[in-house]
């Protein structure tokens, strides 16, 4: 039986959408909205940076391809909030200890690598039926056994494989992140001494490691953005933290004096979302809350969405379209892409992201 603490442990995660949600905590379509306007943004991003059809974008509108590269990677930073709060929201509910961290980690890993496993096995058959048509930039090499187990063991960025498939970086550093969350907690034994070291973390993190960018394989590298989630999970469940949010927004403008990083930005900005995101989903009407529900199969995008642009990067070199045509395949091949994207999405979570989450059935704590 799904008890209550795993239904939190499966609804809480920042890439990946709430499969299951207590009653008493009802959704806010807010953050469900701004996750699926992150998510269409990372399509948009690979969708420009791979293949025939970024080659395409480029050719015909470079500002726009410009743009997606550039900047619609910063979306993941919604990712990084929502899942330092949710996370530690959950984590305050059932505060973890010292002998149950062993299997609430492989709880979250288990969460994180089932979907993950069937995305791989797919992005592997694509890129097997694609790599005639496509360049070696765009598809991967045959995969061995190494390195699939590299990616399964999410530790294909730290030894420096080749990635499968797109973005699947982020699924380690989640993992990561949930880890260092978690041994914070348990450091800081107890409310108080969790939210300085938090805070410690989230300081270190702008002021050093963010500032590394060769440190962007490792969760501390991230933290900046978890820890404001992590923080205001804390705070907006507290009267006297009425004054976190603008200490944060303190903070990351310290941190740009030193050294303007648009993507902290990015961050701050989904603080302030979501602080006051009740409020705000109050007001979303009957469409708003149904595009807000395309939200809760992010993950689920996120994992299958490259397979398929690269399906339709293979269509638009096999139909070679004509030079005068080109503007027009600039337009309708990312767009065909998207659409087929949040499709297979929607497929993926309801015939995988939704059975895995049922197998890793447990005594889980949330994120």
């Amino acid at each position: 039986m799904l008890d209550g603490l795993v239904i939190e442990r499966l609804a809480e995660q920042g890439i990946v959408s709430p499969v299951f949600e207590r009653r008493k905590t009802p959704r806010q379509p807010l953050l469900d909205a701004l996750k699926f306007v992150a998510c269409q943004l990372i399509v948009l991003h690979h969708l420009a940076f791979y293949g025939p059809i970024g080659d395409a974008i480029e050719a015909q509108f470079p500002q726009l391809s410009f743009s997606l590269v550039e900047y619609a990677r910063m979306a993941v930073q919604v990712f990084l909030v929502f899942g330092g709060y949710l996370a530690a929201r959950g984590m305050l509910r059932q505060p973890p200890r010292w002998a149950a961290l062993p299997g609430l980690f492989w709880q979250r890993y288990m969460r994180l690598a089932l979907p993950l496993a069937a995305a791989l096995l797919v992005a592997m058959a694509v890129n097997g039926l694609t790599r005639p048509w496509l360049d070696a930039d765009t598809v991967s090499a045959p995969v061995n056994w190494g390195q699939l187990a590299a990616h399964l063991a999410m530790l294909h960025s730290l030894l420096d494989i080749e990635s499968i498939s797109a973005g699947v970086w982020y699924v380690s550093i989640d993992l990561q992140l949930f880890i260092l969350l978690a041994l914070l907690f348990v450091l800081g034994q107890g409310l108080r001494g969790w939210r300085y070291l938090c805070l410690l973390g989230l300081l270190s993190s702008l002021l050093y490691f963010n500032l590394k960018p060769d440190w962007d394989i490792w969760g501390t590298y991230f933290f900046a953005a978890y820890g404001m989630g992590a923080l205001l999970a804390i705070g907006l469940g507290q009267q006297n933290d009425r004054f976190l949010l603008p200490l944060l927004s303190l903070l990351v403008c310290v941190a740009l004096a030193f050294d303007f990083r648009e993507r902290l930005l990015i961050a701050l900005a989904t603080s302030w979302a979501l602080a006051y995101a009740r409020p705000l989903s109050a007001h979303f009407g009957p469409s708003m809350q149904r595009l807000a529900s395309l939200g809760q199969m992010s993950y689920s995008v996120f994992l299958i969405h490259f397979p398929v642009c690269l399906l339709v990067n293979t269509a638009l070199v096999m139909l070679h379209p004509a030079p005068e045509a080109a503007w027009v395949w600039a337009l309708v091949a990312p767009l065909t892409a998207l659409l087929l994207s949040n499709l297979a999405g929607a497929a993926f979570y309801r015939w995988v992201e939704l059975p895995c989450a049922r197998l890793g059935r447990g005594r889980v704590i949330a994120n």
